[in-house]
């Protein structure tokens, strides 16, 4: 399994345009080979959570975050997914 470690996508203005996130997780899959993409956000954090859906990302599971013990959402797509995503 490759893992593939970033920061934070940081965008002045989410609603400003989807195109960064868009090419990552394209980045991700088309020339990492990633079998998946895991996205994380802090519970309440609809803007973010927003971005994921968008990007065909589902809810894989609530939990707490091991370092800052904020409870987060963890947002999941796969490699099959986005294939079928994108041939739409």
């Amino acid at each position: 399994m490759v893992t593939l470690r970033t920061p934070r996508l940081i965008l002045r203005r989410w609603h400003e345009s989807d195109v960064a996130p868009m090419a990552a997780v394209r980045f991700g899959f088309e020339k990492r080979g990633l079998e998946r993409i895991v996205s994380i956000a802090q519970a309440g954090n609809d803007a973010s959570e927003r971005i994921m859906t968008k990007l065909g990302m589902h809810l894989a599971r609530e939990t707490v975050h091991p370092t800052g013990g904020q409870r987060v959402r963890v947002y999941e797509l796969s490699s099959d997914q986005y294939v079928s995503t994108i041939a739409r």
